[in-house]
């Protein structure tokens, strides 16, 4: 009696047989660096006392996400302080601050 072959992933770099388990890590990201880049960045892992591919992840992953999705949310809170500023300048100069004295 043969067991029925299970058909692996077609989308998959797996090799036939071979599924990858749920929360594994399966791909890769590569990127060229000078001898230099790879120096500060060995020294920072090895500072942090990480091997090199978790100290890269750990940064990789943390930049991702603190970036904000939408570059609108980089100027919302520019617009929100200069409007402030805008709203506050009537009162400023009806109070006097801001003028200047003008001897001739």
């Amino acid at each position: 009696m043969s067991s029925p072959r299970v058909q692996a992933n077609p989308q998959s770099s797996l090799p036939f047989g071979e599924e990858a388990k749920p929360g594994f890590r399966t791909k890769t990201a590569a990127t060229r660096l000078t001898p230099d880049e790879l120096a500060e960045i060995e020294a920072a892992a090895e500072s942090a006392g990480q091997a090199l591919s978790e100290w890269l992840r750990g940064t990789a992953l943390r930049a991702a996400r603190e970036r904000p999705a939408d570059p609108a949310e980089l100027v919302w809170p520019s617009l929100g302080g200069a409007l402030y500023a805008l709203e506050s300048l009537p009162c400023s100069l009806s109070s006097g601050i801001g003028r200047q004295t003008i001897i001739a």
